[in-house]
C-alpha cells in the first residue's frame, strides 16, 4: 500500500481517497510535524465556501479544495527553519544587524496592507498589488507562493487573505528568533566581561553573585549593534523578556492571540476585559458602546474616534452599564483599529512603543461580546475564560 509522508504521521492511499487534500498537505508541509486544530481555521477564512484554487508552484500544478485546507497546509510554513537559528548564531554583528533591518523593512511594508485586508476583505487583491515581491521572504517558499497568488483573480481573495495571515505569523515567529539570538549574545558578552582573567589564585573563586553584579554594570552590546544607547532605538529583546515575565506576572491568565485570526470575547454587559497590548495593560468595557481604557486611564469610545478623559483616577464613564453611551446613541459601533498610527480609530500614546502602529481590530458584536483580531508584532493577550471558540 502506497503512502504519503506527512510530518511525523503517515497517510495511506486509502486515507487519500477519504481525504482528497492529504496529498496537498504533504506537498506544502516542510517537515515540522506541527499541526493546529482545524477548529481555528474558520476564524481565518470565515464560513463562506470558496471555489477550488489552481496554483502553479515549482512547475507543478497544485489544486486546493478550499481556504480551510489551504490554511492547514500553510501552517508548517509559519515556523522558521531550524537552520535559520544556526545561521543567525554564526553571523557577525554587522550581518545580524543587516538581517534585522531587512526584517523591519518587510514588516513595515506588510503591516498596513494586513490591516487593510482585514478591514476590507473584498479588496484583498487590490491591496496586495501594492506590495512588491521583495516584501516576501524567500524562506519557506513564501516569495514563490505569493508570486503565484498576487496576480490571480479577485475571486481567489479568500486564499490570498489566508496566505497573508500565515505569512504575518511567520514574520512574528522570525522576530522572536531574532530576539533569542540577541539575548544569547548579550548574555554571553556580559558573562565574558564579568569573568576575571584566569590566574592560579583566581580559578574557582569567582561567585555567581559577583558575575551577576558585574553583568548589571556592564555596557550593553546594543550600541555595537545600533539598537540602543546613543541611537535611542529600543532593543528588540525587551519584548521577549516581557513575554517570559508575563507567564508568572501581571498578565498571568491571559492567552496570546494568533496574528490575523479573529477571536470572540464574551465579556458581559457593563463588565471589563483585561487586555495586554504589547505587554501594556488595557481594559475593554462592554455595553451599548464599547470603551477601551489605556494604562493611564484615558477612555476611548470605540466607533467614534474620540477620546474621553476620565477623572484623576481614570474611571470610565460607567463600569456598571448605566450611562455607558456617552454619545447618546445606541447605534452599534463599527470595527475600530487600535494602534500608534494617526490613521487608527483609537490612537494610543506614542510612548507605548511596544504597541504596533496598527495593533488590534475590535468589532463589537452586541452589548456583551466583541471580535478581536491581532495585527501586531509584539502580540495581544486576552482573558482565557472569556474566549469563545
Amino acid at each position: 500500500m502506497s503512502s504519503i509522508a506527512l510530518g511525523t504521521t503517515t497517510t495511506t492511499a486509502a486515507d487519500t481517497e477519504r481525504r482528497p487534500h492529504a496529498a496537498l498537505l504533504a506537498r506544502f508541509d516542510l517537515g515540522t510535524g506541527k499541526r493546529e486544530m482545524l477548529r481555528s481555521l474558520e476564524r481565518v477564512v470565515g464560513r463562506v465556501r470558496a471555489r477550488p484554487l489552481q496554483l502553479e508552484l515549482a512547475n507543478e500544478s497544485v489544486e486546493v479544495e478550499d481556504p480551510e485546507v489551504f490554511a492547514f497546509a500553510l501552517q508548517a510554513r509559519t515556523e522558521p527553519a531550524s537552520e535559520a537559528l544556526v545561521e543567525m548564531l554564526a553571523m557577525s554583528d554587522q550581518a545580524l544587524q543587516a538581517q534585522l533591518q531587512l526584517h523591519l523593512q518587510q514588516e513595515s511594508r506588510l503591516a498596513p496592507v494586513l490591516a487593510r485586508c482585514m478591514l476590507e476583505p473584498q479588496l484583498v487583491s487590490e491591496h496586495l498589488l501594492s506590495l512588491s515581491l521583495s516584501t516576501f521572504d524567500p524562506a519557506n517558499g513564501w516569495r514563490e507562493l505569493f508570486e503565484a497568488l498576487l496576480h490571480l483573480s479577485p475571486r481567489e481573495n479568500a486564499y490570498k487573505r489566508v496566505a497573508l495571515v500565515k505569512y504575518a505569523q511567520f514574520l512574528r515567529k522570525r522576530q522572536q528568533l531574532l530576539k533569542t539570538v540577541f539575548e544569547l549574545r548579550l548574555r554571553r558578552d556580559a558573562w565574558e566581561r564579568a569573568r576575571p582573567p584566569a590566574t592560579a589564585d583566581s580559578i574557582g573563586t569567582d561567585s555567581g553573585d559577583d558575575r551577576r553584579a558585574a553583568t548589571d554594570r556592564s555596557p550593553s552590546r546594543a550600541s555595537i549593534l545600533g539598537l540602543g544607547g546613543a541611537t535611542g532605538r529600543r532593543l528588540p529583546l525587551r519584548g521577549a523578556q516581557r513575554n517570559r515575565a508575563d507567564a508568572h506576572g501581571p498578565n498571568a491568565g491571559l492567552r496570546s492571540l494568533s496574528r490575523g485570526e479573529p477571536v470572540v470575547l464574551r465579556i458581559g454587559r457593563g463588565r471589563c476585559a483585561s487586555l495586554s497590548l504589547g505587554g501594556n495593560r488595557f481594559r475593554l468595557l462592554a455595553g451599548e458602546r464599547f470603551y477601551l481604557i489605556d494604562p493611564l486611564g484615558a477612555v476611548n469610545a470605540l466607533g467614534a474616534n474620540e477620546a474621553i478623559r476620565g477623572a484623576a483616577g481614570g474611571a470610565p464613564p460607567s463600569e456598571t452599564g448605566a450611562g455607558a453611551n456617552a454619545a447618546g446613541t445606541s447605534a452599534r459601533p463599527l470595527v475600530s483599529l487600535v494602534g500608534r498610527h494617526v490613521s487608527c480609530d483609537v490612537v494610543v500614546r506614542a510612548e507605548l512603543r511596544a504597541i504596533s502602529r496598527r495593533h488590534l481590530l475590535i468589532e463589537p458584536l452586541d452589548d456583551t461580546s466583541a471580535r478581536l483580531t491581532d495585527l501586531s508584532t509584539h502580540g495581544t493577550a486576552v482573558p482565557t475564560e472569556m474566549m469563545f471558540t
